[in-house]
C-alpha cells in the first residue's frame, strides 16, 4: 500500500522511515516556569524561546 500511494500522490519521493539514526532522550514529563508577556493572543515569546533552548539541548546530546 505504501508504494501505491507514494507513487500516485507523492511521485515516489516519500521515504519509509525503517531506523533511528539518533535517540532523543528526554526528561520525565515535568513543567517548567517560563514568565513573559503575552504578544499575539495567547503566544508568550519567552516561552517559545525556552522550548528551542530545550530542543536544542536534547538534539545535541
Amino acid at each position: 500500500m505504501f508504494t501505491i500511494a507514494n507513487s500516485i500522490a507523492y511521485e515516489s519521493s516519500m521515504l519509509l522511515a525503517t531506523q533511528i539514526e539518533k535517540e532523543i532522550l528526554l526528561t520525565p514529563s515535568c513543567w517548567w516556569d517560563v514568565r513573559g508577556d503575552a504578544s499575539e493572543k495567547q503566544y508568550v515569546p519567552n516561552q517559545g524561546k525556552a522550548l528551542i533552548h530545550l530542543l536544542s539541548e536534547a538534539l545535541t546530546k
